[in-house]
């Protein structure tokens, strides 16, 4: 199994009042992470005001949340629990695939809402036209695709595996020191550019607004103001 010797030591030598509250905190989130997105879930399925297209982006990221919640919280909470980790090395391949799928996948969809809201205040008639149902719908599923196929695709050309640690669940391990520090640097780098594209979408379709035709200059000379103030 792929487990980190020094991570395995440290979590078994924890105290036990350090248990219980780690595992305390790891039940307390799961617990509401399920119960939170199953509510809207709910709500946005059984309520026809609500099945609105920003609505589905939303829908979308509870899904995302609640899928981690029932698929690799309770793995590392039953880590937590007994101090090292119980499952075999297929599961925590995939608890790091499903992990590292939907984080960039909600990343997207954060990025995509902020786009989805701009156009709705600034320009809703171009809202009408772009953000349809149908679109909104490919779209999303387009980046879960997309995902997939790279997350996966990154691990196997990185010839890198997921093990135990350090934080209850499983992470990338690269077993050469200059990919170990490359390849971190590029996840970290590929999850910051999801968000940093979210914004550049946003700014960039920002409209050039001249000043207003009755603004003028002379209104602050005329009492002694300047107009950088």
């Amino acid at each position: 199994m792929t487990v980190g010797r020094s991570v395995t030591a440290a979590i078994s030598n924890r105290s036990f009042s350090a248990v219980i509250v780690e595992s305390f905190l790891f039940t307390i989130i799961n617990s509401t992470a399920i119960v939170g997105n199953l509510f809207v879930i709910v709500a946005i399925s059984r309520n026809p005001a609500l099945r609105k297209i920003t609505n589905w982006y939303i829908l979308s990221l509870a899904i995302s949340d609640l899928i981690v919640a029932i698929t690799c919280f309770p793995l590392s909470l039953g880590a937590a629990i007994k101090g090292q980790w119980l499952y075999s090395d297929v599961i925590c391949q995939v608890q790091g695939h499903v992990i590292q799928v939907w984080a960039c996948f909600s990343l997207t969809i954060v990025a995509l809402t902020a786009v989805n809201r701009y156009y709705r205040v600034v320009r809703p008639i171009l809202h009408r036209k772009i953000f349809t149902k149908r679109l909104t719908m490919i779209i999303t599923a387009a980046c879960l695709l997309l995902f997939a196929i790279v997350a996966v695709g990154m691990m196997y050309v990185m010839r890198a595996n997921f093990q135990f640690g350090p934080h209850f669940f499983c992470t990338p391990n690269f077993t050469n020191r200059q990919l170990k520090k490359n390849g971190s640097a590029y996840i970290s780098n590929f999850h910051t550019n999801l968000i940093n594209d979210g914004h550049l979408m946003l700014f960039q379709s920002l409209p050039s607004r001249s000043p207003p035709r009755h603004f003028s200059l002379s209104k602050f000379k005329g009492r002694g103001i300047s107009p950088t103030k």
